[in-house]
């Protein structure tokens, strides 16, 4: 690893005792050059091609206005450096960091979620302008991906599972797909992936950005939002009033038709299948621990049996928006 670094410091103007791994996450990592902050990734499982794709999407979202943690070239003049290590190929990248931290309880709120709407329509609407362009960035299709494969990774002894499964993929598949409605996305926004700093919003951790329905974006932001603070709510009550103030943000900037909004429990159910399908893809599924069992259950019990992730009528808070 030291040689690594070394190597990676020779790449960029960082200073060379202030790389630190970030706890719980093998790739990424701190540092600094003067009162410059980073954040460094280090990886060898993503392509080098696929994370220059994504690293020219970060500087078009931040060059058209977006509070993006944008990348930073290398004395190359590259957004991403290849290292090759005893016939091991590693990809280096580094970014500014974000200023601020992630939203404190109080600052979790309906002013937060109209916020971050604002700024999903805008990168949509960045989005739809650049998939016209002759010289567009090319990402790849969600349904391409990997981590989408629940015929390699599920068992096929989980047969009322698979086919759940390639129901929802084919309702979606179905789905009217051009610019207004399909483009690149972010697709991992959640609490962790952005922070707020004098009360400005700043998105971050794009590498599972991919060609998708915009509408999945806004669905994934409620899926994990649904797991958040519900400041002694009832979880329908905070559903229902986080999901408004999201949906209204967004429909500040971007128009958004009653269609999609019934298309978000879809694609909701789309985000399990891929939580459940990235537990058999990444861990030991015979010996999983409590909390990743649990959660297996859960994912399992609600994709056979259509038990939607949050039990809500979202064409009445649709109606409500466009009313007021």
């Amino acid at each position: 690893m030291e040689t690594l670094k070394k190597q990676i410091i020779d790449l960029y103007e960082i200073e060379k005792d202030s790389i630190e791994k970030l706890p719980d996450n093998g790739e990424i990592y701190t540092c600094n050059y003067g009162s410059n902050e980073y954040i460094l990734r280090i990886s060898k499982r993503i392509s080098a091609e696929g994370q220059k794709a994504e690293t020219r999407w970060v500087n078009y979202l931040f060059n058209n206005g977006i509070n993006v943690s944008n990348p930073v070239s290398s004395k190359n003049n590259e957004f991403v450096e290849q290292i090759i290590l005893k016939d091991t190929s590693y990809s280096a990248v580094l970014f500014n960091k974000a200023k601020g931290q992630i939203p404190s309880t109080n600052e979790w709120n309906s002013t937060l979620f109209i916020k971050c709407g604002e700024t999903i329509a805008k990168m949509h609407n960045l989005s739809e302008l650049n998939n016209g362009k002759e010289n567009r960035v090319i990402i790849n299709d969600w349904h391409i991906q990997d981590e989408y494969d629940t015929e390699k990774y599920i068992p096929s002894n989980s047969q009322k599972l698979r086919e759940k499964c390639n129901k929802i993929f084919k309702q979606i598949n179905s789905l009217p797909k051009n610019n207004q409605t399909y483009g690149v996305i972010h697709s991992d926004i959640c609490l962790g992936n952005f922070f707020i700093h004098e009360d400005e919003i700043t998105f971050f951790d794009f590498q599972d950005c991919e060609q998708h329905y915009f509408i999945n974006d806004l669905a994934i932001f409620i899926y994990f939002a649904i797991y958040n603070s519900f400041n002694g709510e009832d979880i329908n009550s905070y559903a229902e009033q986080m999901i408004s103030s999201l949906l209204k943000g967004y429909m500040k900037e971007r128009k958004l038709d009653i269609f999609w909004v019934n298309q978000i429990p879809l694609f909701m159910k789309l985000r399990e299948i891929l939580s459940i399908n990235q537990i058999y893809c990444y861990e030991n599924v015979d010996k999983l621990n409590d909390d990743y069992r649990i959660l297996m259950n859960i994912y399992r019990r609600n994709i056979e049996n259509d038990i939607p992730v949050i039990d809500i009528n979202f064409e009445s808070i649709w109606e409500n928006i466009k009313a007021n």
